[in-house]
């Protein structure tokens, strides 16, 4: 299977991101300063982040509790962020299949608007 995603770093070296949503090895991005991110999305095209100061990516899914399905987590949308000032470009793809697979909402957003405040500090890359 191809990576979710491919990083060139000012220094050329390059990273390579997990295979799957469950494994992505965003923690594992190297502290360095990020040119280029590649992020492939459902359909097998890739959406390029580049210019911003720091990086940010997040799964978003839900456990069924109950039914024939108990357990089952159901991947709903994957949300990929760039930094730049005060300024957070939210990049929303979705990953439900017969719903919203491969649709991509953009916002803009302030660094102190509540979601922005919410996320893991040290999820931030870059």
């Amino acid at each position: 299977m191809k990576p979710l995603y491919h990083i060139l770093f000012e220094d050329g070296i390059q990273y390579v991101g997990g295979n799957n949503f469950f494994d992505t090895k965003w923690k594992q991005i190297p502290n360095k300063k990020i040119v280029k991110l590649f992020y492939r999305l459902p359909g097998g095209d890739y959406l390029l982040l580049a210019g911003y100061d720091k990086y940010f990516h997040m799964v978003e899914a839900v456990k069924n509790l109950n039914g024939k399905n108990k357990g089952k987590i159901i991947l709903e949308n994957v949300y990929l962020m760039g930094k730049k000032g005060d300024k957070v470009v939210v990049y929303k793809i979705g990953l439900l299949l017969n719903k919203n697979l491969g649709k991509i909402e953009k916002q803009i957003k302030n660094l102190e608007d509540k979601e922005i405040k919410g996320l893991n500090p040290n999820n931030w890359v870059g």
